[in-house]
């Protein structure tokens, strides 16, 4: 997970980091976002410690694989959305929360987009029923 993480993004010398786009549309084109979110579902209800972190690590790299790329995003977006439809009622008001708007309190995009992905994998991934 962590070399593909290191694929989607480029380190400065400085320390910043910025997408490697071309990585990521070369990921993006072998559908390996549609693989690691099958993994993610597989353990989805695993409180193993082995598994919390490959669950760490898989959050990492979607983070990675979205960051300024507006169309994996959007994919990544159709799998959460998809996810979502099969979530009991009641479920969908904490998710909703979740997921306003935060502008006033996140300056960047990228946070906000760490923010959403945390209150996915946190609240709406672990309480989906296959």
């Amino acid at each position: 997970m962590a070399k593909l993480e290191r694929l989607c993004i480029n380190l400065g010398p400085d320390g910043s980091v910025t997408n490697n786009r071309q990585n990521q549309h070369l990921l993006k084109d072998y559908k390996v976002e549609e693989v690691i979110m099958e993994v993610f579902e597989l353990l989805r209800d695993s409180k193993d410690e082995l598994h919390m972190n490959l669950k760490l690590e898989i959050s990492r790299f979607l983070q990675a694989y979205c960051l300024g790329n507006g169309e994996n995003q959007e994919i990544l977006a159709n799998h959460i959305t998809k996810q979502m439809k099969m979530l009991k009622p009641g479920e969908q008001e904490m998710v909703n929360i979740c997921l306003i708007s935060p502008s006033s309190l996140l300056a960047t995009h990228s946070v906000y987009l760490k923010y959403k992905l945390t209150c996915v994998i946190t609240y709406v991934l672990p309480s989906i029923e296959i």
